[in-house]
């Protein structure tokens, strides 16, 4: 079987040497907008014994010998509706369910010999209205940036009163599933080639005075050769000089990525410098999940005025990389005007004598 590095050490895992919690099977953070979930599908079937049902499609990978692994080894994916697989949308053959989320159900399509993710709404109690507008603004998002690093989003239209997204098919698992496969040692030979295109990316994406605001694990895809990908735009928004407060508020993020002026409510984490310190914050957050499996806080944040934040001992990571303790110290900083912005990090001394 042809594998690159990745490849061979994603599959094979070891156990946890220093630092982290042991490694497990059942270690993955969802996301109801990952448009690849199905990693390795090819690697999984190999000789073409593609199964033949969704049931059969094998979510993650628990044993080293991928061509054959057997059926204990695959989760059943969620319950979810079904009644597009099969049929031919818009000249989109709907094939089989890739990710099933609270909001959306994300399926792998075809369309003239070429491959396609579409994600789906589901059909719950908000407002169709409200659906409709975020839908329409995570689209033009999407479809506005053009980068290497991120998903792309080409069609979007609707079906019967449900939502329909055409974006790119990538090949590739979630960070947080490469964080839960790989031991310390395999993160932290990939995590600087990984880390760079992230800040690339939202370099980019700042320019264009844009933000993400719900960077993790869970919304970076890498594939071959490290290869990364930025997903899910839904709480992103374009900045304006004529936005309010109010518009500026986060719809969609998680608490764990969310910096401590957003939890406390501060009036100044609306302005365009701290909109974009936002992401600084969920990378610095991300980074040291990658590295040592563990949150950099004590406790579990929350939103509110009354909200707190402690940071964690970040000793063990200097330990293990002086460089990358640097920059995630500076990602982390709590003051989201002088957190450091992603041009900067870029330049920073852990990407010195880098090339991709």
């Amino acid at each position: 079987m042809e594998n690159s590095w990745f490849l061979k050490e994603i599959l094979c895992p070891t156990e946890e040497l220093d630092i982290g919690t042991p490694l497990t099977s059942t270690l993955r953070i969802e996301s109801q907008h990952n448009v690849a979930a199905e990693l390795w599908r090819k690697h999984l079937c190999s000789d073409n014994k593609r199964p033949e049902n969704i049931e059969s499609v094998p979510s993650f990978i628990t044993r080293v010998d991928v061509s054959t692994p057997a059926p204990s080894a695959w989760r059943k994916p969620p319950k979810c509706e079904d009644t597009l697989l099969g049929q031919t949308i818009r000249g989109y053959r709907f094939q089989y369910v890739i990710e099933s989320g609270g909001t959306a159900i994300v399926y792998k399509v075809t369309k003239d010999g070429r491959t396609y993710a579409a994600k789906v709404s589901r059909r719950n109690s908000f407002n169709q209205e409200t659906i409709t507008k975020a839908w329409a603004t995570e689209f033009r998002i999407m479809s506005h940036l053009r980068h290497k690093n991120i998903i792309q989003a080409y069609d979007l239209f609707t079906h019967r009163g449900l939502q329909v997204m055409i974006m790119e098919y990538f090949y590739g698992c979630d960070l947080a599933d490469f964080i839960a496969w790989n031991n310390i040692s395999q993160r932290h030979r990939a995590l600087k080639k990984i880390s760079r295109q992230i800040l690339k990316a939202i370099k980019y994406v700042h320019q264009e005075d844009i933000v993400h605001r719900d960077l993790k694990p869970g919304n970076i895809l890498i594939g071959k050769d490290l290869k990364v990908k930025i997903i899910d735009f839904g709480g992103a928004m374009k900045l304006s000089p004529e936005d309010t407060l109010q518009d500026r508020k986060p719809t969609i993020s998680t608490p764990q990525y969310t910096p401590p002026e957003v939890h406390a409510g501060e009036r100044r984490s609306a302005s365009d410098i701290c909109m974009k310190a936002f992401d600084m914050w969920s990378i610095g957050v991300t980074l040291y999940e990658s590295s040592t499996r563990k949150m950099p806080f004590l406790g579990n944040p929350s939103f509110g005025r009354n909200s707190s934040l402690t940071l964690s001992d970040f000793s063990v990571l200097e330990r293990r990389d002086r460089r990358l303790h640097s920059l995630v110290t500076k990602c982390l900083d709590m003051n989201p005007e002088s957190r450091i912005t992603a041009k900067t990090a870029l330049k920073q001394k852990y990407f010195r004598r880098f090339f991709i």
